[in-house]
């Protein structure tokens, strides 16, 4: 009986690493960095809720792997042209979540990537 419980045990925790494992891989954001652009779209919203404006940035991770991404703000804030946004991407969902940074805050390799782009 007791080999049978280490068996099932052992099982379990190699079934809960796999989950484990893959919620990270999906669920986990990638910060990608870039700068704001024009405005793409407006969604208005229903029951006096503020506008939803959407912008399409192309922004570059930590590695410079480049992504177009659909930012859309949050209580009809508008973007600033030209400001630098982070934006955290996963797999499952697209964009979770953006915060506006300053110049020095983008790493090294989306720095290098975005003044390629101003060019």
């Amino acid at each position: 009986m007791k080999r049978t419980s280490w068996i099932i045990l052992g099982i379990i925790v190699i079934i809960l690493a796999i989950g484990g494992g893959w919620y990270h891989h999906n669920y986990s954001p990638i910060y990608y960095y870039g700068q704001v652009g024009n405005l793409e779209r407006k969604e208005n919203s229903p029951g006096g809720n503020p506008d939803v404006y959407y912008y399409k940035i192309k922004a570059y991770n930590e590695q410079g792997d480049k992504k177009t991404l659909e930012v859309g703000s949050v209580d009809g804030h508008k973007f600033t042209k030209g400001h630098y946004i982070r934006i955290g991407y996963s797999r499952a969902k697209n964009v979770v979540d953006y915060k506006g940074i300053s110049y020095s805050q983008v790493p090294k390799e989306p720095k290098q990537k975005l003044s390629q782009q101003l060019d």
